[in-house]
């Protein structure tokens, strides 16, 4: 779309692209999205010609992740009041090969470690496993 600012000084838009500064009678060829028409109309700063774009996404998907992380938060809230420590799923095993690792599930947590170091791990109270992977 076509955006001509019609003052005696600059103005600024925001596009696609991000904010546009446009000087006195200058034309300027941009994308902006529908939600900046009220806005541009508003001010009378502005000639436009052309159309808007259709305004993006609103993020269903990133809502539906921002549920999912509330959810998760209140879980882990909910098992510390109840007591349980976030350290407890942390359990040496082995992968192969001779090697152990600390294992928060799948993810590899810390170096390899020996056979009788990881069982010495497993062994822990859930509070020194947290202090041992804490000294790393």
């Amino acid at each position: 779309m076509h955006i001509t600012n019609t003052q005696k000084g600059p103005r600024g838009v925001n596009t696609v692209a991000g904010p546009v500064l446009i000087d006195p009678g200058q034309t300027v060829d941009v994308k902006v999205y529908a939600r900046e028409k009220e806005h541009i109309e508003a001010t009378g700063w502005f000639e436009t010609k052309g159309s808007y774009e259709a305004n993006p996404e609103t993020g269903a998907s990133s809502a539906a992740a921002d549920a999912k992380r509330i959810a998760d938060l209140e879980a882990e809230v909910a098992a510390l009041k109840a007591g349980k420590s976030p350290w407890s799923a942390l359990e040496a095993k082995h992968v192969g090969g001779g090697a152990y690792f600390i294992m928060d599930g799948d993810t590899r947590v810390g170096d390899a470690m020996k056979k009788d170091d990881a069982e010495a791990f497993n062994a822990l109270p859930d509070d020194d496993k947290a202090a041992y992977l804490a000294k790393d």
